[in-house]
């Protein structure tokens, strides 16, 4: 799961050419060549990269520090509403002005260190992170394996322990750290940087 990111009015460069669109309902009903699809896609693929207000991507991981980043630098404007909807793919909208509000405030922040201070203070934490999950990982599959034992089962899924061990199971599932799952690079704010710069506006999908 992601969220897609579209430019509602992208800047195209002179000499830019779109990939010609497949025809879809004759591939789901025939199939088409399996080299046309592959040359689509890497059509397509050279199209946004020279154009790249098109489209920007994340999962959903990569996201959510990036929107909170831009929820941070631009809340004495963005709405309560702007702001829930960078956490979802619901089609919502930022305007061209908008987009570039946004623009000059990660670009200040990148430039002043902040973005960097944020990646280096995040790989700190999630080597910290790492090291406490694998301890807690130990000990989930030491109860596993206690769970198996009584039931007289192997592969026995968490949900069918016995009660005892199901409620250890899910205490110990919730300590876990969940900091390393999600990252934050100066290099994917400079890549949303570029995409807001030429988008045009955008919507969250």
């Amino acid at each position: 799961m992601g969220m897609d990111v579209y430019g509602l009015n992208p800047k195209i460069k002179k000499g830019s050419v779109k990939p010609r669109e497949l025809n879809w309902a004759n591939f789901k009903k025939i199939g088409q060549d399996r080299k046309e699809l592959d040359k689509y896609y890497k059509e397509k693929e050279k199209y946004e990269e020279e154009n790249k207000g098109i489209y920007f991507r994340n999962n959903v991981w990569w996201w959510r520090p990036l929107a909170n980043l831009i929820r941070e630098q631009n809340s004495s404007w963005l709405t309560e509403e702007q702001q829930e909807r960078l956490h979802d793919n619901s089609g919502f909208e930022f305007s061209e002005s908008e987009a570039m509000t946004i623009y000059k405030s990660l670009k200040k922040v990148i430039k002043n260190g902040t973005c960097k201070k944020i990646e280096t203070e995040w790989k700190k934490k999630a080597k910290q992170a790492e090291k406490w999950n694998k301890g807690i990982d130990k000990q989930m599959d030491k109860l596993s394996k206690l769970a198996e034992k009584k039931l007289g089962k192997k592969n026995v899924a968490p949900r069918d322990y016995p009660p005892e061990f199901k409620q250890k199971w899910d205490k110990l599932w919730e300590s876990k750290d969940l900091t390393c799952s999600y990252p934050f690079a100066v290099r994917n704010v400079e890549r949303f940087c570029q995409f807001l710069k030429e988008c045009g506006g955008f919507k969250i999908c």
